[in-house]
């Protein structure tokens, strides 16, 4: 079996605004050829569906009348860094409804985000809060990844994604420690290539350190100024060491660009220009 064959099954792509109904949407994956859909819940009406439990009823039948896997991205702006407890509390209960709905109807992933801290300006430098106090928010961050680890476990992947305070130190010292049982993953390509030198290769040593951990990737190209959310080509990334550390995990691949006729022109150069180079 070749690279191709391994990964090729597990590619999908993601909507955000482009429909008001996952019905809509999940009908569009399937005529593109697409077997894997992530709905992103920052889509208004997509989260207003998915409450309803009637229409998680019938999102279900409708995936599995169309052979769709389904993820969800979970709606951001919500960070966990916020040192109200009570603030957390309700973000935590948030994220916990979304993970009981997309288990409702057979989501394989949720990728969430933690959210950022606050940054204050102290004579020309930017300090953030969590280099003043860094034990509170490390033991602050621990509680909020065991709680959702826990929700998950017997459920779903619950997928840290690598943007924001993902980057923290604390934190990737934290996952090191608990991830596993549910606890997992979304590796986005684009958000490491953002980056630069030593705080990029710490990036791509945490996710080669923790392959089998990764559950989800999201795919968008850039040229490194900022994050474009590019169609593949459009930017400077080499996606093919990626590809290579992916395909022996089972995580999906999901072509995270905008709208969705870039997701289709994202498939079509997968596979005229990066597809050939796969085939060892």
């Amino acid at each position: 079996m070749t690279l191709l064959d391994k990964l090729r099954p597990r590619i999908g792509l993601q909507i955000l605004f482009d429909f008001n109904d996952i019905a809509e949407a999940i009908s569009f994956a399937q005529d593109q050829g697409f077997k894997t859909l992530e709905l992103n819940l920052n889509n208004l009406r997509f989260y207003q569906q998915l409450a309803q439990k009637d229409q998680r009823k019938r999102i279900r039948q409708l995936a599995e009348k169309n052979e769709i896997n389904l993820l969800v991205h979970s709606p951001e702006g919500i960070s966990f860094f916020i040192p109200d407890e009570r603030v957390r509390t309700c973000a935590l209960d948030s994220l916990k409804r979304m993970i009981d709905w997309s288990k409702e109807i057979n989501v394989q992933r949720v990728t969430f985000h933690l959210g950022s801290d606050l940054f204050f300006g102290m004579t020309g430098k930017r300090v953030p809060t969590y280099e003043i106090y860094p034990e509170d928010f490390k033991q602050q961050i621990t509680k909020v990844l065991i709680e959702i680890k826990n929700h998950a476990q017997n459920k779903i992947y619950a997928c840290a994604e690598n943007v924001g305070g993902f980057r923290y130190p604390f934190v990737l010292e934290i996952l090191d420690n608990l991830l596993g049982d549910n606890l997992a993953l979304t590796m986005d390509i684009g958000h490491i290539y953002r980056f630069q030198g030593e705080v990029r290769e710490k990036e791509i040593k945490f996710f080669k350190d923790h392959q089998s951990f990764i559950k989800n990737c999201h795919i968008h190209d850039n040229r490194n100024e900022w994050d474009e959310h590019n169609i593949i080509g459009e930017g400077k990334i080499d996606f093919i060491p990626y590809f290579k550390m992916l395909a022996d995990t089972d995580s999906y691949l999901i072509f995270e660009v905008r709208p969705k006729e870039s997701a289709v022109e994202c498939l079509k150069r997968f596979n005229s220009i990066i597809a050939p180079k796969l085939i060892t």
